[in-house]
């Protein structure tokens, strides 16, 4: 049997996505915040990739006229494997932004947080000779509210 596929919605992705980016660039202008999908090609160095994971629950509709949209995604921070600053910055930029997201993602335009959201801690994926990336993950539950 096929999985049904998940919807998305693209407003929502596209405020988390925006609210992601103002955090960051409260940090460090110069790091720019991304919708992509890893892959092997180094890139701009350094950046974040804000990627949707599988798992994420269906909607679900109520006869209110309520939506509860679940989103799971990760933010992935590609960094120079040669400059030992970075490196050991990843972490601790991953934690803020974590620690800021969380803070400041219970309401965005239409959407209000329905249950208490979670992350995870950041962790090295691995290396290469011209990346390494950190990745920090989140899952957070919105309702949409019709008519605001």
């Amino acid at each position: 049997m096929a999985d049904k596929p998940v919807i998305i919605n693209a407003s929502l992705v596209t405020q988390i996505l925006d609210l992601v980016g103002e955090i960051v660039h409260t940090f460090d202008a110069s790091i720019p915040v991304r919708f992509e999908e890893l892959t092997a090609e180094t890139g701009q160095l350094p950046r974040i990739m804000m990627t949707l994971v599988d798992g994420a629950e269906e909607e679900s509709r109520y006869i209110s006229g309520e939506t509860i949209c679940p989103i799971m995604f990760a933010l992935t921070l590609r960094v120079a494997p040669d400059d030992e600053q970075d490196r050991l910055n990843a972490a601790g930029l991953l934690d803020h932004i974590r620690d800021q997201f969380l803070e400041k993602c219970l309401v965005l335009d239409d959407f209000a947080v329905y249950r208490l959201p979670k992350a995870g801690m950041p962790v090295c994926l691995g290396r290469t000779d011209t990346f390494e990336d950190w990745q920090v993950t989140f899952d957070v539950k919105y309702n949409e509210m019709k008519g605001a």
